[in-house]
Protein backbone atom coordinates (compact mmCIF):
# COMPACT_ATOMS: atom_id res chain seq x y z
CA UNK A 1 0.00 0.00 0.00
CA UNK A 2 2.96 2.43 0.63
CA UNK A 3 4.13 1.62 -2.73
CA UNK A 4 1.66 3.15 -4.31
CA UNK A 5 1.25 6.44 -2.39
CA UNK A 6 5.16 6.99 -3.09
CA UNK A 7 4.72 6.16 -6.81
CA UNK A 8 3.41 9.79 -7.50
CA UNK A 9 6.28 11.73 -5.50
CA UNK A 10 8.68 9.27 -8.01
CA UNK A 11 7.18 10.05 -10.86
CA UNK A 12 7.46 13.89 -9.96
CA UNK A 13 10.97 13.60 -8.79
CA UNK A 14 12.08 11.89 -12.11
CA UNK A 15 10.38 14.81 -14.37
CA UNK A 16 12.35 17.58 -12.24
CA UNK A 17 15.72 15.52 -12.90
CA UNK A 18 14.64 15.27 -16.56
CA UNK A 19 13.51 19.12 -17.04
CA UNK A 20 16.01 20.05 -15.01
CA UNK A 21 19.12 18.18 -17.13
CA UNK A 22 18.67 20.42 -20.53
CA UNK A 23 20.84 22.95 -18.86
CA UNK A 24 20.93 26.74 -18.94
CA UNK A 25 22.24 26.84 -22.84
CA UNK A 26 19.49 24.66 -23.85
CA UNK A 27 16.64 27.49 -23.27
CA UNK A 28 17.26 28.95 -26.74
CA UNK A 29 14.10 29.00 -29.35
CA UNK A 30 13.45 25.47 -31.26
CA UNK A 31 12.74 27.12 -34.41
CA UNK A 32 16.64 28.12 -34.83
CA UNK A 33 16.95 23.97 -35.61
CA UNK A 34 14.36 23.60 -38.19
CA UNK A 35 14.93 24.07 -42.14
CA UNK A 36 12.74 24.92 -44.79
CA UNK A 37 13.28 22.71 -48.24
CA UNK A 38 12.49 24.95 -51.18
CA UNK A 39 11.69 24.13 -55.07
CA UNK A 40 9.62 23.55 -58.25
CA UNK A 41 8.17 20.51 -60.05
CA UNK A 42 7.57 20.98 -63.64
CA UNK A 43 4.70 18.96 -65.09
CA UNK A 44 4.98 17.19 -68.43
CA UNK A 45 2.53 19.65 -70.16
CA UNK A 46 3.09 23.22 -71.00
CA UNK A 47 -0.46 23.84 -69.97
CA UNK A 48 -1.29 21.71 -67.11
CA UNK A 49 -4.49 20.87 -65.89
CA UNK A 50 -5.06 21.73 -62.31
CA UNK A 51 -5.87 18.09 -61.31
CA UNK A 52 -2.19 17.43 -62.27
CA UNK A 53 -1.11 19.51 -59.21
CA UNK A 54 -3.59 18.09 -56.60
CA UNK A 55 -2.57 14.21 -57.45
CA UNK A 56 1.52 15.53 -56.85
CA UNK A 57 3.09 15.33 -53.35
CA UNK A 58 6.47 15.65 -52.25
CA UNK A 59 7.83 13.82 -49.58
CA UNK A 60 11.10 13.49 -47.31
CA UNK A 61 12.54 10.45 -46.08
CA UNK A 62 9.61 8.49 -47.19
CA UNK A 63 6.60 10.55 -45.56
CA UNK A 64 8.40 12.13 -42.92
CA UNK A 65 7.74 15.24 -44.01
CA UNK A 66 4.74 15.75 -46.80
CA UNK A 67 3.79 19.28 -48.84
CA UNK A 68 1.41 19.49 -51.69
CA UNK A 69 1.67 21.81 -54.56
CA UNK A 70 1.24 25.27 -55.13
CA UNK A 71 -0.96 26.36 -58.37
CA UNK A 72 2.66 27.34 -59.79
CA UNK A 73 4.43 24.25 -59.07
CA UNK A 74 6.29 25.22 -55.95
CA UNK A 75 6.62 23.86 -52.70
CA UNK A 76 7.64 24.22 -49.36
CA UNK A 77 8.81 21.81 -46.73
CA UNK A 78 9.36 23.61 -43.20
CA UNK A 79 10.30 21.51 -39.84
CA UNK A 80 13.06 20.11 -41.26
CA UNK A 81 15.96 19.12 -38.82
CA UNK A 82 19.11 19.64 -40.10
CA UNK A 83 21.39 16.63 -41.32
CA UNK A 84 20.89 14.34 -44.56
CA UNK A 85 16.90 14.24 -46.48
CA UNK A 86 15.99 12.28 -49.85
CA UNK A 87 13.18 14.32 -51.33
CA UNK A 88 11.23 12.62 -54.04
CA UNK A 89 8.33 13.89 -55.77
CA UNK A 90 4.88 11.10 -55.95
CA UNK A 91 2.52 11.04 -58.84
CA UNK A 92 0.30 8.46 -59.92
CA UNK A 93 1.34 8.20 -63.68
CA UNK A 94 4.71 9.79 -63.74
CA UNK A 95 7.97 9.19 -62.02
CA UNK A 96 10.49 12.01 -60.95
CA UNK A 97 14.38 11.88 -59.75
CA UNK A 98 15.07 11.68 -55.91
CA UNK A 99 17.35 14.19 -54.60
CA UNK A 100 19.55 14.04 -51.36
CA UNK A 101 19.36 17.35 -49.74
CA UNK A 102 22.15 17.94 -46.64
CA UNK A 103 21.99 20.27 -44.39
CA UNK A 104 24.25 21.68 -42.48
CA UNK A 105 23.83 22.56 -38.45
CA UNK A 106 24.62 26.31 -39.48
CA UNK A 107 21.74 26.15 -42.44
CA UNK A 108 23.86 25.47 -45.34
CA UNK A 109 22.03 23.53 -47.85
CA UNK A 110 23.41 21.31 -50.69
CA UNK A 111 21.47 19.25 -52.99
CA UNK A 112 22.41 16.11 -55.54
CA UNK A 113 21.03 13.91 -57.22
CA UNK A 114 19.69 10.32 -55.50
CA UNK A 115 21.39 6.94 -57.30
CA UNK A 116 21.10 3.80 -55.59
CA UNK A 117 22.77 1.84 -57.75
CA UNK A 118 26.00 4.19 -57.44
CA UNK A 119 25.73 6.01 -54.18
CA UNK A 120 29.30 6.98 -54.04
CA UNK A 121 28.54 9.03 -57.09
CA UNK A 122 27.72 12.58 -56.89
CA UNK A 123 25.52 14.89 -59.02
CA UNK A 124 24.95 18.47 -57.59
CA UNK A 125 22.09 19.88 -58.26
CA UNK A 126 20.72 23.19 -58.25
CA UNK A 127 18.99 24.43 -54.92
CA UNK A 128 16.01 25.39 -54.71
CA UNK A 129 15.47 22.13 -55.80
CA UNK A 130 13.74 21.50 -59.82
CA UNK A 131 12.31 18.25 -60.31
CA UNK A 132 11.47 17.39 -63.56
CA UNK A 133 9.18 13.96 -64.64
CA UNK A 134 11.31 11.58 -66.33
CA UNK A 135 8.29 9.59 -68.11
CA UNK A 136 5.40 8.08 -67.68
CA UNK A 137 4.98 4.92 -65.16
CA UNK A 138 5.31 1.35 -66.96
CA UNK A 139 2.93 -0.20 -65.02
CA UNK A 140 2.76 -3.21 -67.85
CA UNK A 141 5.25 -5.00 -70.47
CA UNK A 142 4.06 -4.67 -73.48
CA UNK A 143 2.80 -7.73 -75.30
CA UNK A 144 5.21 -9.46 -77.99
CA UNK A 145 3.98 -9.29 -81.49
CA UNK A 146 3.98 -12.43 -83.36
CA UNK A 147 6.65 -12.41 -86.48
CA UNK A 148 7.36 -15.16 -89.30
CA UNK A 149 10.61 -15.81 -88.29
CA UNK A 150 9.44 -17.04 -84.82
CA UNK A 151 8.50 -19.88 -86.64
CA UNK A 152 10.60 -20.52 -89.12
CA UNK A 153 13.71 -20.49 -86.63
CA UNK A 154 11.55 -22.98 -84.35
CA UNK A 155 10.89 -25.42 -87.88
CA UNK A 156 14.61 -24.99 -87.94
CA UNK A 157 15.83 -25.86 -84.31
CA UNK A 158 13.28 -28.54 -83.82
CA UNK A 159 14.80 -29.92 -87.34
CA UNK A 160 17.86 -30.03 -86.24
CA UNK A 161 17.23 -31.25 -82.49
CA UNK A 162 15.32 -34.48 -84.10
CA UNK A 163 17.87 -34.95 -86.82
CA UNK A 164 20.80 -35.25 -84.32
CA UNK A 165 18.89 -37.28 -82.14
Amino acid sequence: MQYFRKLPTCLLAILLLVSGSRGEGSTSSIEEDWYTIEGKVTSPDKKPSSDWFTLVEVIVNGGEHISSLRNDGTFSLTGIPSGSHVVEVVHPNFQFDSARVDITSKGKIRARRLNHLQPNQVTHVTYPLRLAPLGPYRYFQPREQWRITDVSYNAIINYHFHYYL
